[in-house]
């Protein structure tokens, strides 16, 4: 069996759907349908989160994980209301946790950051001392052992006692075993590299935060935005509404002969207006929901329900800040000063470079030879290791001018955000002030259309206007009705810009 669910575990959710869904008749289907909704609304408490982290994203190979009250609802998936994808509820808040954990530009900041910790772990070499174990296998062979006068013994009746022979003893083998240690005493160039690996990666973590925020500001500019498409198509099939029943009244007048044939011909060329406009919202809304998906970092085909609806735009927010105060505390900016910081320690290193190394070492070697001698022996000792170098042509001094005009780049770019961070907030507050002002006067503007409508329709059913009266008292209507949701729309994304950039808060906090 699990074998069976390990073979599943390569293809996507949508796949085992349209796999599944060719082995069951439309009979089968449509029962199976119906018990999907009962579950579902039987299930309407469950958090979200149970649904992406066990079902919606995952793969089928960890079924042996999963709850029990997950598994329950694991058919609901592979059998769908349509084939290759299924309906997920989601607010803003759970949309933005989906984009945190899964959009591909936080995961690349996310992996900076690591990448910066990486560093920062690897400088600890300059304090933890290096222990390394060595074995060597020596073979050794010369003339000088080739011919070796050796004393040996003679029997009697020799008149000499000893004779010296002349012997081969061959090559000599040797095995080498050795430990040794290596403690950092003075490094005060890997000390700086310490203290820079820390600014970076500070810097890397602020600069993580600032992604969140620019994440949160552009998931609710998408999602509002596919809220906004919907809301269109609403009043797109509202206005389309309005057209075929202004037709049909048309129409009937006209068999009636109180009409021309000329409004008839208005009428339905206005009916077809609306029914292309409708059909360009469904364009817009299906645009809108996929770039949605695409801030969230979503691979899978799912079909979003989304519970949240547009807030109204704040009315008052602070103003500018008189001194930087606000502005400095931008995570882009905080980042950018860590940066400078770790340029600044960098002169510093390439200073230290000037100055001696010292090194604690201590040695164990026991060493055993293969020769007539048959010795081995072992030896340990300790030392104080000191290097200085005096001069290295001219590398060093280099090395130090580089990394001080590093250091006024990154001042240099710290003055330049500033100041862009400065136009930022000006202009998003400009920005928002105009899109309030927008908003309000296409709330009059819509009404006063609305009333227009109801009484020109009115009219032209008691014969005092005419059809073109009426259809452009419609199309001002829906051109109202859009502007108010376009207005709507951009005096809440300005704002949020504006807290973002002007007053360093984070897009999904609570207005204020």
């Amino acid at each position: 069996m699990q074998s069976f669910f390990d073979g599943f575990g390569k293809y996507p959710i949508s796949a085992l759907c349209t796999i599944f869904r060719n082995f069951i008749s439309a009979k089968h289907l449509a029962l199976l349908g119906i018990w999907q909704s009962l579950i579902l609304n039987a299930l309407q408490g469950l958090p979200i989160a149970t649904f992406y982290e066990r079902i919606t994203f995952k793969r089928a190979q960890i079924i042996g994980k999963i709850t029990q009250a997950t598994l329950l609802c694991f058919p609901l998936f592979l059998f769908p209301a349509y084939a290759g994808s299924f309906y997920l509820e989601i607010s803003i808040e759970d949309a933005y946790q989906i984009a945190v954990e899964q959009n591909p530009a936080i995961d690349a900041r996310r992996a900076q950051k690591e990448m910066a910790m990486g560093v920062k772990q690897q400088t600890l070499q300059a304090f933890l001392p290096a222990v390394s174990f060595d074995t060597m296998y020596l073979r050794f062979d010369s003339s000088i052992i080739s011919d070796v006068p050796v004393p040996v013994a003679a029997l009697p009746p020799s008149p000499v006692p000893i004779t010296i022979e002349r012997m081969d003893s061959g090559p000599v083998d040797a095995n080498l075993f050795g430990f040794q240690a290596v403690q950092p005493l003075v490094q005060v160039g890997a000390w700086k590299a310490r203290q820079q690996a820390d600014r970076h990666a500070r810097g890397a973590e602020l600069a993580l935060g600032r992604g969140e925020r620019e994440l949160a500001l552009n998931l609710i500019e998408a999602y509002y935005g596919a809220v906004v498409a919907w809301q269109r198509l609403d009043a797109e099939q509202a206005a389309l509404a309005a057209a075929d029943e202004t037709l049909r009244l048309v129409e009937s007048s006209f068999d009636e002969g109180l009409v021309a044939p000329v409004d008839v011909y208005a009428a339905r060329a206005q009916r077809f207006e609306f029914k292309s406009r409708v059909s360009e919202a469904e364009g817009g809304l299906a645009t809108a929901m996929a770039q949605l998906g695409r801030v969230m970092g979503m691979d899978e085909d799912v079909r979003l329900d989304l519970v949240d609806d547009i807030p109204d735009p704040p009315r008052h927010l602070p103003g500018l800040p008189d001194s930087r105060r606000h502005i400095d505390q931008r995570r882009d900016l905080l980042a950018q000063q860590e940066i400078v910081a770790a340029a600044r320690v960098g002169v510093d290193r390439a200073n230290a470079a000037f100055l001696p190394t010292v090194n604690l070492l201590g040695r164990y070697q026991w060493t055993d030879t293969d020769d007539f001698f048959g010795t081995a022996h072992d030896l340990w000792a300790v030392a104080v290791h000191l290097q200085w170098t005096i001069f290295s042509g001219m590398s060093r001094s280099g090395t130090v001018s580089e990394a001080r005009a590093k250091e006024r780049e990154q001042e240099a770019r710290l003055r330049e955000m500033r100041q862009e961070a400065r136009v930022d907030a000006i202009s998003s507050r400009a920005r928002w002030q105009a899109a309030m002002a927008s908003w309000e006067y296409s709330q009059m503007a819509t009404e006063n259309a609305a009333m227009a409508l109801d009484q020109t329709r009115g009219r032209y059913r008691e014969g005092i206007d005419g059809i073109a009266e009426l259809l452009r008292a419609q199309a001002e209507d829906l051109k109202a009705r859009s502007l108010n949701l376009n207005a709507r729309y951009e005096a809440v994304l300005a704002a949020h810009q504006y807290r973002l950039q002007g007053l360093a808060i984070h897009p999904m906090e609570e207005w204020k």
